[in-house]
């Protein structure tokens, strides 16, 4: 009668550790992996700009040379060409948000402040655009 006691007890315990293993894996199963000082971005909530930002609506695409030079894939510069035909070169050194998967040719929406092109940069000199977008943001354009 002892023995069954005894056995009954550890039963009872090993099905609360059992409780208590499974409720902390749904946890931290469900608890977010991503640092806090991390954005993951679904492309559903869409960053909203601020006062002094503008959201520009385009296409990623290599930047054209001002020199008329013929773009390939290894002089690529990826810039932004807006719906009304603007190329833009990409600041993305504030960058906090931005679509997993972007490729060249993606439709995108661009959030940041947006400034004249610098004639002191390698953007301002070697490429024809009508601007230098800071981006903190770039995302898939939602249909």
């Amino acid at each position: 009668m002892k023995n069954s006691g005894v056995k009954n007890i550890a039963i009872g315990i090993f099905l609360i550790l059992a409780i208590f293993a499974a409720a902390f894996i749904i946890k931290k199963a469900t608890t977010s992996s991503t640092a806090p000082h991390t954005i993951d971005t679904t492309d559903t909530v869409l960053a909203q700009p601020t006062a002094k930002e503008s959201v520009i609506m385009g296409k990623l695409n290599c930047l054209s040379f001002k020199s008329g030079e013929a773009v390939t894939d290894d002089n690529c510069v990826m810039g932004l060409i807006s719906d009304d035909g603007k190329s833009y070169a990409l600041d993305t050194t504030k960058l906090t948000i931005i679509s997993k998967t972007l490729a060249v040719k993606d439709e995108v929406r661009a959030v940041g402040v947006l400034s004249a092109p610098n004639s002191s940069t390698d953007e301002g000199t070697a490429f024809a655009v009508s601007g230098v977008l800071q981006a903190r943001a770039i995302q898939k354009a939602t249909q």
